[in-house]
C-alpha cells in the first residue's frame, strides 16, 4: 500500500508518496483514502516547526480524510469492507 510521509524538514517538498507494508496487527482497520485534507499544522511539521515534534517519516493528519474501509480489525462489527468513511482523527 501506499503512504505520503514527511521524510525530510525542507516543507512540502519533504513529503513523499512510498510504498509500505499492509499492517499485518489484526486489531487494526485499513482505510483507502479517497481525499485528504491539509491545514497549516500540517505545513508546520513538514519544516521541523511543529509545538509537537513527531517521528520521522511520519504522514500529515489533522485535517479529516474520506475513503471506505479496506479491511476490518477483530471487534469491528459495525463496518464492513466497502463501506465509505470519513475520519477525522490520526490513522496513519
Amino acid at each position: 500500500m501506499r503512504a505520503q510521509q514527511v521524510q525530510g524538514l525542507e516543507g512540502p517538498t519533504g513529503l513523499h508518496l512510498v510504498e509500505v507494508d499492509e499492517p499485518e496487527d489484526s486489531a487494526r482497520v485499513v482505510i483507502e483514502v479517497v481525499a485528504a485534507g491539509v491545514s497549516f499544522p500540517d505545513l508546520l511539521l513538514t519544516r521541523g516547526e511543529y509545538q509537537m515534534k513527531h517521528p520521522s517519516r511520519s504522514c500529515p493528519e489533522s485535517r479529516g480524510r474520506s475513503g471506505s474501509l479496506r479491511s476490518r480489525g477483530l471487534g469491528v462489527q459495525r463496518r464492513r469492507p466497502g463501506d465509505g468513511l470519513h475520519h477525522a482523527r490520526r490513522f496513519c
